[in-house]
């Protein structure tokens, strides 16, 4: 089922597998312009997602990001698949802001797929406290499907409470129009996270499928951090970022939320004994930036997966 933080990790699985894609200018990726020592110059510009298998690197997206005279983001845009087509699966979330704020107070994400044919959209409203944290953020999601055609919109709410090194989160996930109410019903999420030095290090989370009654523990995440500091932190937009990790460390344009970055994202599944332990390798610039993150691939451990880095100043 799709939710608010993970709606477009399932899509992002899918096409990992598209057979069709464009290489590399080499086999580390793209030429990396080295970002000045002046922190103001470190925003993020273009980040390509690859794949590295037998050798040879393949760039699989790319996401790129916009700001304003404010230096706020307004846009991020992606690409999948074969960049040759004309046309592509693609997407962008777009922030919006009233007068000057330096909060978003709305977001619209829209993926397209099959040629443009298919729209799925999130509408996101934020609402923070006086200390700038996230306090609330409400959705309303619509996706389609072509193989087997149908209509789905759902409505999402996430309620967080902040205390001295912990955040919870109260949310809820229910059908509006749902083709198969049976295989999808309402569901209801408790979690609690831990923080320290600005990072959420573990967290667990509960879910119910009866009437936000008899919650069961759905995960467990433990993270650990380096000492760099994140691109996404000094971005505008991470404080509407949800500070709740997601399972199993699906590293995705909106799902940065520490201070630093990430190294090793453990989760445990106690329903079923599942664990899953992604290790991270990180390469830096010389400011102390990230250049590279890979990680083996979830399909094949022998194969790798990761990200590439460029930055520009504003």
């Amino acid at each position: 089922m799709k939710k608010l933080n993970w709606v477009l990790f399932a899509v992002l699985a899918i096409l990992l597998t598209a057979s069709c894609q464009k290489e590399l200018s080499n086999e580390s990726g793209p030429t990396i312009i080295l970002a000045p020592s002046t922190l103001d110059s470190n925003y993020l510009d273009t980040v390509y997602e690859f794949e590295t298998q037998v050798g040879v690197t393949d760039t699989i997206a790319f996401y790129t990001y916009k700001y304003d005279a404010q230096k706020r983001v307004v846009s991020i845009n992606w690409q999948w698949g074969d960049f040759l087509l004309p046309y592509q699966d693609s997407g962008s979330i777009k922030y919006l802001y009233i007068g000057s704020d330096s909060l978003p107070y709305q977001s619209t994400l829209i993926t397209t797929y099959d040629g443009m044919l298919v729209f799925d959209t999130i509408n996101t409203f934020y609402t923070y406290d006086n200390a700038a944290r996230l306090i609330k953020d409400s959705a309303v999601a619509s996706d389609r499907g072509t193989a087997n055609p149908y209509f789905r919109v759902r409505k999402y709410l996430n309620l967080y409470n902040y205390a001295a090194g912990k955040i919870t989160r109260q949310s809820s996930d229910l059908p509006v129009i749902e083709p198969s109410p049976g295989a999808y019903p309402a569901s209801f999420t408790l979690d609690t996270v831990i923080i320290s030095n600005q990072n959420p290090i573990s967290s667990v989370s509960y879910v119910s499928t009866i009437n936000n009654t008899s919650f069961s523990k759905d995960y467990e995440t433990v993270i650990t951090y380096d000492n760099n500091p994140s691109p996404y932190y000094k971005l505008n937009i991470s404080k509407s970022f949800s500070p709740i990790p997601v399972a199993e460390g699906a590293d995705f344009i909106i799902n940065f939320i520490g201070k630093n970055n990430s190294t090793n994202y453990n989760t445990n599944y106690p329903a079923s004994g599942n664990n899953s332990n992604i290790i991270y390798t990180n390469i830096y610039l010389s400011n102390g930036y990230i250049k590279k993150k890979s990680y083996p691939s979830s399909f094949d451990p022998n194969f790798t997966d990761g990200y590439i880095y460029t930055y520009k100043a504003l």
